[in-house]
């Protein structure tokens, strides 16, 4: 779960209180300073960012996209920022640039699972199962822990035709906290009734 970020700096931070006064959400961060470039243009950044999710949220996408953009322009390391934009991208049918977007995220936040998993549920969608399973086992690699990322590499597996492995995951995943057990009961008879089949590509 990602925690609450402010910028650095009193000026800035005092800013943000004036925002949030006057009823403008502050966005969740996960990504923090890490010494590269200025904190001025992390602090700058992390404004854009805030701007961008709340965008986003009201289903501006082009808006998002452009503060998002802002944000990467001053701060070239914000991985958060990458991630949203890949959502706004995603969104609007830019397939491409949502894909770029997310793959940058996840070269500069190797130890965030999201940018793997938007990125598997893309390629879910456009049928790619081989891409989807091994951004799913990126997801998993990442996060072992997370009941939602076990649940959709097990799915993806058993569309394969991956029953063993399928079934091991789901089992995992609704021990793991927050778990919806009546979701994975479904996957889980799901498995249990498939028989070995030619697995999908």
């Amino acid at each position: 779960m990602r925690e609450l970020r402010l910028p650095v700096g009193f000026a800035v931070s005092l800013l943000l209180l004036l925002m949030t006064a006057s009823g403008s959400a502050l966005a969740q961060r996960r990504f923090e300073y890490n010494g590269k470039g200025t904190i001025e243009a992390y602090n700058k950044a992390t404004l854009y960012f805030n701007k961008g999710t709340q965008l986003s949220e009201t289903g501006n996408h082009l808006g998002a996209v452009v503060q998002f953009r802002k944000a990467v322009s001053v701060w070239p390391y914000d991985a958060d920022a990458y991630y949203g934009l890949g959502n706004a991208l995603a969104k609007m049918g830019e397939r491409d640039e949502a894909e770029k977007a997310y793959y940058k995220a996840v070269k500069l936040d190797p130890k965030a699972s999201s940018g793997w998993s938007a990125l598997g549920e893309m390629y879910e969608k456009e049928g790619d199962l081989a891409s989807t399973e091994k951004c799913y086992r990126k997801s998993v690699e990442i996060s072992p822990e997370e009941w939602v990322s076990n649940r959709d590499l097990a799915s993806v597996l058993l569309e394969r035709g991956k029953y063993s492995e399928a079934r091991t995951l789901i089992e995992k995943a609704k021990k793991l906290p927050g778990a919806d057990a009546a979701l994975i009961d479904r996957i889980l008879e799901q498995c249990n009734r498939e028989k070995p089949a030619k697995k999908k590509k």
